[in-house]
């Protein structure tokens, strides 16, 4: 009685805090909508370097700077984290107007984008992942919202593309996006505790090396902590600008969702230090992504564990499916997305809780993807 009491509490807690966001994720996006439409969009972007810091195979890097370099995008340096020499010296003939450096033995992701940025002596910096592509029609409008805002670090939607585009497990990671960039990312947008994001950040080059820890992690609680105490902003941008290279495996995209569990895990010591040195609403705010992406998650597992033999579990947990499938279905733009938002929410949390159970693998070395870590 006491446990299931315990497990419907956890569950409206989790509906509350859901609700809250979505509310707020609709109005941010209206008000920065307004914003966009009045923008006159820029192509100049001769005062804007392109950071990528990675140690993926050359095939995608390479595919990554055409499609830099096509977007007019002049000024790229990249930092090889461990990669070969071989593809060292490739991609140097490949591509004669990019700075190249390597880094022999791999020294993480934000050092390596470190070593870029301070050689930089642009103004702004727009940093990428080495599997991201953007999209042309929309970089302008990114760029000119950026810089008539005078924001000092923007982070945009990006979209999935994978081999497998027409399988389950690829509509299925497109559903978590628009729970994780849509709803919780822009409903903290609202309350000014938006965090940085690794996959592509439009930023000021001086106040990014201000606020990064090269020994921490890129997004975590270190830096949210420093872009408070030090004023500086820190944007969504609504639109898809860019898309992601999804796994196109099962246990691909298991290990990858390990490393963003595990890393969470290990940043949860950090979190009081938020309510210490900030609002209750600004931490709350920010504490809300790790309460409705793992912890949510675990909850409904356990949930509907109970749920076959205890009526009370079932009508909540069977209310925050409603809910929750509404609310994707109103922040999808393909339609498509309308049954496989369904699956989501009944398959994510036995995958999440997979997640977590493998965590102590990926802590311990057992667990290797072929990517530069933060």
């Amino acid at each position: 009685m006491i446990l299931s009491s315990t497990i419907v509490f956890f569950l409206i807690i989790q509906i509350v805090i859901l609700v809250i966001f979505f509310f707020f994720s609709i109005k941010q996006k209206h008000n920065t909508n307004k914003i966009i439409a009045n923008c006159i969009q820029s192509t100049q972007f001769k005062d804007i370097e392109v950071i990528v810091a990675a140690k993926e195979d050359k095939a995608l890097l390479s595919s990554c700077l055409e499609n830099v370099l096509r977007c007019g995008f002049t000024s790229v340096k990249v930092c090889l984290d461990g990669s070969s020499t071989e593809d060292y010296e490739y991609l140097k003939k490949e591509f004669p107007d990019v700075v190249f450096f390597r880094n022999e033995n791999s020294q993480g992701k934000i050092k390596s984008q470190i070593q870029c940025i301070t050689k930089s002596d642009k103004e702004f910096i727009l940093i990428l992942d080495a599997d991201i592509n953007l999209f042309v029609s929309e970089i302008s409008g990114f760029v000119s919202y950026f810089k008539k805002q005078k924001i000092d670090f923007l982070c945009p939607y990006s979209v999935g593309r994978s081999s497998r585009h027409n399988s389950i497990l690829f509509f299925l990671a497109e559903a978590d996006r628009l729970l994780r960039q849509r709803i919780v990312r822009t409903g903290r947008d609202f309350f000014g505790v938006s965090n940085l994001s690794g996959y592509c950040l439009l930023a000021n080059r001086r106040k990014y090396l201000d606020v990064i820890d090269g020994n921490a992690i890129q997004d975590d609680v270190i830096a949210t902590l420093n872009l408070l105490e030090k004023g500086y902003t820190v944007k969504t941008y609504p639109k898809a600008v860019c898309s992601e290279l999804e796994r196109p495996t099962i246990k691909t995209m298991l290990f990858q969702k390990t490393r963003w569990t595990a890393g969470n895990i290990l940043l949860l010591n950090s979190y009081p230090k938020l309510f210490v040195k900030t609002t209750f609403q600004k931490a709350f705010a920010f504490s809300s992504s790790f309460i409705l992406w793992y912890w949510a998650l675990w909850v409904d597992m356990i949930s509907m564990i109970f749920s076959m033999f205890c009526p009370p579990v079932t009508f909540v947990l069977g209310l925050e499916w409603v809910l929750k499938y509404l609310m994707l279905n109103y922040v999808s733009e393909n339609k498509k997305m309308y049954f496989f938002n369904l699956f989501y929410i009944i398959l994510w949390p036995l995958f999440a809780t997979l997640c977590l159970v493998m965590c102590p693998f990926y802590l311990r070395g057992k667990i290797n993807e072929q990517k530069t870590r933060r």
